[in-house]
This record gives structure tokens, sequence and C-alpha cells, in this order.
């Protein structure tokens, strides 16, 4: 019964953000409920470049890959025909800035996925590879870093920009 449409875009160098909460009517049309943004983010930061929903739409995870110069973050909300309310920031453990964690997003009810394809897969990564996974899952309504998806040191073969679906 809820849509979110995210417009996090980066136009030649010129980027904006923002997410539109539309819900749906007794006519059976979509009506706008609410246009917002997390609580600490600004343009450079393209929060709504990828959006990802379950639940009939009240549960929603939004990305903003452009936060603290280009690290990313994700963000939590829960959304009802009345607006869309932010619950939690989500970060990369080992984040670090150039990471674009958030390029993309999938959700599932206690399963949240972000990527971020230029991030290190992990310490002992084959040469050359880049972009990893983030699993999230929740316990007691907060979400938790739980594993980190990546190549292994063992593996010759790089992946680069793993993470830029998922």
């Amino acid at each position: 019964s809820i849509a979110v449409v995210g417009v996090g875009v980066d136009d030649q160098g010129k980027r904006s953000n923002g997410v539109y909460a539309f819900g749906l009517a007794s006519t059976g049309q979509l009506r706008r409920i609410a246009k917002f943004t997390a609580h600490d983010t600004a343009a450079r930061d393209l929060f709504g470049n990828h959006v990802a929903m379950a639940g009939a739409g009240s549960s929603v995870a939004i990305t903003a890959p452009g936060y603290n110069a280009d690290q990313g973050a994700a963000y939590y909300f829960t959304c009802n025909a009345n607006g869309c309310r932010e619950r939690q920031k989500l970060l990369a453990a080992d984040g670090k800035p150039g990471d674009r964690f958030g390029s993309s997003v999938d959700l599932r009810s206690q399963l949240l996925e972000v990527g971020a394809p230029e991030a290190d897969a992990t310490s002992q990564q084959a040469a050359g590879a880049t972009g990893a996974g983030y699993v999230f899952v929740r316990a007691a309504g907060t979400w938790i870093e739980q594993q980190k998806l990546g190549a292994t040191g063992a593996q010759s073969e790089p992946y680069p920009a793993l993470g830029s679906a998922v």
C-alpha cells in the first residue's frame, strides 16, 4: 500500500537527493504522502540513489552512496499512510571514504544486504580484487552487520566492482 521512489542522482557533477513516498488512496490511485531525506544527509550524499522495500512497503532501506566522501551509508525507515520515519542508520564496520557503500541494496523481512563496489573485499584479497556485499540481520528491532561477502586470498580471480548489484 506504500510506494517509495528515490531521486538520489549525480547529473554531470550536480548531485541531488531525496525520496518521495506515495500511499494507496481509496480510489485506487497513489497519492504523495511525503518527501523526505535522512537526518544527516546533504545533496552530495545521493540519498535515495537506491531503495528496497519489504512488508507491503512498510519497511524501507534507502542508500546514500555519496555520504562522507563516498564512504556511503544506508538508512532503515518504516512507512505508513502518514509518511515515513527514520529508524536506523547503517554503516560498514570497516568502511572508509571511497567505498561507495550503498551502491545497491536489497531488503527482506529480517535480512538486508548493501553493496560497496569500491570496498576492499578482505585484508587477504587477491591483487586487484575490489568490492564487497555487507549482510545485516535484524535482531530485537536493530540491524546488525553479520557478514562481509567478497573475494578471499585463496581465490585467484579478482571480483572488480563486486557489490554493484545485490
